[in-house]
C-alpha cells in the first residue's frame, strides 16, 4: 500500500534555504515551464515585484499596472497594496523594461488581454495560488520573494534603504530573514 504524503511548502522552503538560490536565468526557465499564461504571469509578477501573494491574488487590477517613462527610461509601475506596513498601505514598484524585458514578455500576454482597468487579474485566493505554483514548481510562492530580494542585493547592489522601500518593510530587520546570501555572493563583492 502506497502512503501519500501531503506536500508542505513551508517545510520545503526550509530545505531550499540550504541550497543556492536559483539564478535569474533559472527563474526565467521556471516561468517558461509553467503550463499557461495566467500562471506564468503570476509567477513573473511575484518575482519582479517581490510581492506577498496576498498583495497579488484578488487584489491586482489591470489599472494597477502602468506602462510609463521616467527620465527617458521605460518602465512598468506596479501599484500594490502593502500588507505589513500600516504606515504605508500602498507601494509602487518600478520595473525597468531595459533590465527585465525577457521576464516582462512572459507576463504581458496574459496582462494585455485585459482592457478594463478594474478587472482583477488573479481572482482566486492565495491558497489556490500556493497550490498552483507548488504543484508545478515544488516551491512555496513566498520563496519567490526571498529569491527576488536576494537578487536585488546581489545583482543590482540594492542597499538597505532601497530594499526596505522595495519590500514594503517598516525597517531593515526583516532583511536578515529574507537575504539568502551564501559565501559565493560575498566573494563576488570583493
Amino acid at each position: 500500500m502506497e502512503v501519500r504524503t501531503h506536500y508542505n511548502a513551508w517545510e520545503h522552503q526550509k530545505e531550499l534555504k540550504k541550497q543556492d538560490i536559483p539564478s535569474r536565468e533559472e527563474i526565467k526557465m521556471m516561468a517558461q515551464s509553467l503550463p499557461d499564461d495566467r500562471l506564468k504571469a503570476l509567477f513573473v509578477i511575484l518575482y519582479l515585484t517581490a510581492a506577498r501573494i496576498t498583495e497579488i491574488t484578488r487584489e491586482l487590477k489591470r489599472g494597477d499596472i502602468i506602462s510609463t517613462e521616467y527620465k527617458g527610461r521605460k518602465l512598468i509601475l506596479f501599484n500594490l497594496p502593502n500588507r505589513k506596513n500600516k504606515g504605508r498601505t500602498r507601494k509602487q514598484i518600478p520595473i525597468p523594461v531595459d533590465k527585465e524585458r525577457d521576464l516582462l514578455e512572459i507576463a504581458l500576454p496574459y496582462i494585455n488581454q485585459f482592457n478594463d482597468p478594474e478587472q482583477v487579474l488573479f481572482p482566486f485566493n492565495d491558497r489556490r495560488a500556493y497550490q498552483l505554483i507548488s504543484k508545478h514548481l515544488k516551491i512555496n510562492p513566498h520563496w519567490i520573494r526571498h529569491i527576488r530580494l536576494t537578487h536585488l542585493v546581489v545583482l543590482h547592489d540594492f542597499n538597505d534603504q532601497l530594499l526596505i522601500r522595495f519590500a514594503g518593510w517598516v525597517d531593515g530587520r526583516a532583511a536578515g530573514h529574507y537575504m539568502e546570501l551564501k559565501w559565493k555572493d560575498i566573494l563576488q563583492k570583493y
